[in-house]
């Protein structure tokens, strides 16, 4: 049994390439938009794998230095933050 939806790579990579594909091209834009569904589902199914290999305090701890990191600007107190968060694990 495949961890990957090949019928959704499939669809994901032929509705890329009618939109893109210049007249002529459909089978070389095809082939790219292919190898870049497939190498976003396994990138995914990679995340799926340590996400479920966390335990919930893991992934709280990862929640909150995701909130942090994503700010516009971080200041030496985020940074001080983020290892607060780090060493408590």
């Amino acid at each position: 049994m495949s961890a990957f939806d090949l019928s959704a790579i499939m669809r994901e990579a032929h509705a890329v390439a009618r939109k893109s594909a210049k007249p002529g091209q459909y089978r070389k834009t095809f082939a790219w938009a292919l190898r870049n569904a497939w190498h976003a589902a396994k990138k995914l199914a990679g995340f799926r794998a340590v996400w479920a290999a966390q335990t919930e305090a893991q992934r709280q701890r990862a929640d909150a230095i995701m909130a942090i990191e994503t700010q516009e600007r971080l200041t030496p107190a985020d940074y001080a933050r983020i290892d607060d968060i780090r060493r408590a694990a």
